[in-house]
């Protein structure tokens, strides 16, 4: 078997929970706020590009996220101008 995540766990997790996508850079962004005392609020967005899977290679997930990239990046846009319009009818 090809774990393209970290560990023979973390895979075990993400079955347990049904999930197909890892979330891995927007906790550090959280953290250097926290470190830096920033009060504002603080919206991540993110687009999914590939799909985790134990079977899938490291390179059959750079495919992946090559081949969906610019539908993720469609996608990304049109949610975050909607998202704005929300907020800036609440203000």
């Amino acid at each position: 078997m090809n774990h393209s995540t970290s560990n023979h766990d973390e895979w075990e997790t993400m079955i347990k929970n049904n999930t197909y996508a890892k979330e891995m850079e927007a906790a550090g962004v959280i953290q250097a706020t926290e470190i830096l005392k920033f009060s504002n609020t603080i919206y991540i967005i993110k687009a999914i590009t590939d799909q985790e899977s134990e079977e899938s290679s490291n390179t059959q997930q750079a495919s992946d996220f090559v081949n969906n990239f610019e539908l993720a990046m469609k996608n990304l846009c049109q949610f975050i101008l909607e998202t704005v319009k929300v907020i800036k009818e609440d203000f």
